[in-house]
């Protein structure tokens, strides 16, 4: 296909993409419950003539297009899960019709940029060698979709050359594509810290060790991991949320739980962080009197884009008429696409995606959230393309 084919197959869906957007917007579901969702997306691929089968929780979808001859496969990967919020929009005809649930994140524009990328691709598969996996992922929001959706081996047979994701992003200029090469979002780390001392009579502190007192040292001394051991232009972030412990006030406490998130950029500088933060934690308290146990828990990996993936679609985009916009510098929030990127070279890019003559950009995870859902186009155009690019026969 040339860019001119392109660009009519995608204009002649453009409609029916962004009523299925709304469609789903009206009809959220939370993750690992999407089911209404699932089938909606199994029904649109069996019109489409395009095999599937169920994934993780019985809601992901993953379907596959098959070129005229075997070659590369590239992974497409869109999250269909939503929020437990109510919409507050006012005057929108394609709110929520289901209370205390909404699409805040942008899942629903993902859901349906893939399955108008299905269509094209689907109608010129005799154009293209190669295969197209489309990973429809549940519960991106709450159990980890991704992962559960590797394990049951989506990423096999036939094995995962590329993989390609995107997400909405209102904070970005309107329409353009915005991109990182390398890093690009931060691994996330479950902290759980306890604290162990021993109890006694509030009246007699010099009987007990005050776990209490522990922690509160300790989660001051946990600040110099970042501030005075890791370099300035490293990004690290260690955030201690929540603090529990103690039965009554007159009682010397003798365990406190402190649980809080760890963000990193590489596997090498979470490696120093969590010795370090094990370090301090283990020092501290034994000079204290007491006793702890420090418990970091891998939770999403980091997401790295390769790099000439990123150049690819830098140059697919400008090729297409969109302007680029490059992202300065990496996110500390987690993406779960990264447990994708963990198994194949991969590209993730954002769409900008709120237009400002509407007002003030309603931003991710607001009650109010929405998108101008004209570039739409956009999604599926820059996908298509960078699909072809990677099986080597776009023109």
């Amino acid at each position: 296909m040339d860019i001119q084919q392109i660009k009519d197959s995608v204009s002649k869906i453009n409609d029916w993409v962004i009523n299925v957007r709304r469609d789903f917007h009206m009809h959220p579901e939370l993750g690992g419950e999407e089911f209404r969702t699932s089938k909606k997306i199994q029904e649109c691929l069996s019109e489409l003539g395009i095999p599937w089968k169920l994934s993780a929780y019985d809601t992901g979808v993953i379907g596959i297009i098959e070129g005229k001859q075997p070659g590369k496969v590239v992974a497409l990967r869109a999250d269909i899960d939503a929020l437990p919020m109510d919409d507050r929009k006012v005057d929108c005809a394609y709110a929520s019709t289901i209370p205390g649930i909404m699409h805040a994140c942008g899942h629903d524009a993902h859901t349906a940029v893939l399955l108008g990328v299905a269509k094209v691709l689907n109608d010129n598969k005799h154009k293209f060698s190669g295969s197209v996996k489309l990973f429809f992922q549940p519960a991106e929001e709450n159990i980890g979709g991704a992962k559960k959706m590797i394990e049951l081996g989506c990423m096999e047979n036939p094995r995962v050359d590329y993989v390609l994701g995107w997400h909405t992003e209102n904070l970005q200029p309107f329409a353009t594509i915005g991109l990182i090469p390398g890093k690009t979002c931060a691994a996330i780390d479950d902290v759980r810290i306890t604290v162990r001392g021993k109890q006694s009579h509030g009246a007699y502190p010099h009987t007990g060790i005050d776990a209490i007192l522990i922690a509160s040292q300790l989660v001051v001394a946990l600040q110099s991991v970042v501030s005075r051991s890791v370099d300035p232009l490293d990004s690290v972030v260690l955030t201690i949320g929540q603090m529990n412990g103690g039965t009554a006030d007159n009682i010397i406490c003798d365990e406190v739980v402190l649980s809080g998130t760890l963000r990193t950029l590489t596997k090498e500088k979470r490696g120093e962080v969590v010795e370090r933060i094990k370090a301090i934690c283990e020092s501290l308290c034994l000079g204290f009197g007491g006793s702890c146990l420090a418990e970091i828990n891998a939770d999403y990996p980091a997401l790295f884009n390769d790099p000439a993936i990123i150049d690819k679609i830098a140059r697919n985009s400008e090729v297409l008429g969109f302007k680029n916009y490059f992202i300065p510098q990496p996110e500390m929030g987690g993406e779960d696409f990264s447990y994708f990127a963990d198994c194949a070279p991969s590209g993730f890019f954002t769409i900008g995606t709120w237009n400002p003559a509407y007002g003030e950009p309603r931003n991710a995870h607001e009650d109010n959230f929405d998108i101008d859902d004209s570039v739409l186009r956009m999604g599926v155009e820059l996908q298509v393309l960078n699909v072809l690019t990677l099986l080597r026969q776009s023109d």
